[in-house]
């Protein structure tokens, strides 16, 4: 009873495992795992409005005048969008097939074949919106710290700004 059980597991693991004939295929696998259309369209759905306005705006000002702009906007974007997915298909298999052995890719698509590796997929564009919101927070916050870091740093080791002693007390007083 275990063994057939166990027999059973086995042939579906590998029915529900991608066949993994070369390196070219594992990087084709993982790329069209890793970059859809549904991403793209997910990714560039907050600027599409913002986008389809100012297009319209620009447009008009040079006599040109779309009548309907979200049908002719959503058939841009789709278009738009397909080939961004094949521009960045493209430019993430040249990278994978440069930064990874065949044995390394081999390991990435199965991850990807898995369950988490597709919860991971399915997600990816979420996690690319958050990693930009992150990023911008980041940023700020560094913008807002360094300065005063940086204040300390040449009033401990007594850096001169341009030579000029006023200049770079000023700078001390206002970021310390």
């Amino acid at each position: 009873m275990v063994k057939h059980l166990l027999l059973k597991i086995a042939i579906l693991w590998a029915l529900a495992t991608p066949v993994y004939a070369d390196k070219e295929a594992d990087v084709t696998y993982i790329v069209e795992q890793t970059i859809t259309i549904a991403h793209v369209e997910q990714v560039l759905s907050d600027q599409k409005r913002a986008v389809m306005f100012e297009a319209v705006r620009r447009l008009g000002r040079i006599g040109i005048d779309i009548s309907e702009p979200e049908p002719f906007f959503d058939l841009l974007f789709s278009e738009f969008s397909e080939e961004l997915v094949i521009a960045m298909r493209t430019q993430k298999a040249a990278f994978y097939r440069s930064h990874f052995s065949a044995s390394e890719l081999r390991d990435i698509a199965r991850f990807y074949a898995s369950p988490t590796g597709q919860k991971l997929a399915a997600e990816s564009a979420f996690l690319l919106k958050q990693a930009v919101v992150h990023a911008r927070l980041a940023t700020q916050e560094a913008a807002n710290h360094a300065p005063h870091r940086l204040a300390i740093k040449l009033r401990d080791e007594n850096i001169l700004l341009e030579n000029n002693p006023g200049l770079t007390q000023a700078f001390i007083e206002a970021f310390e």
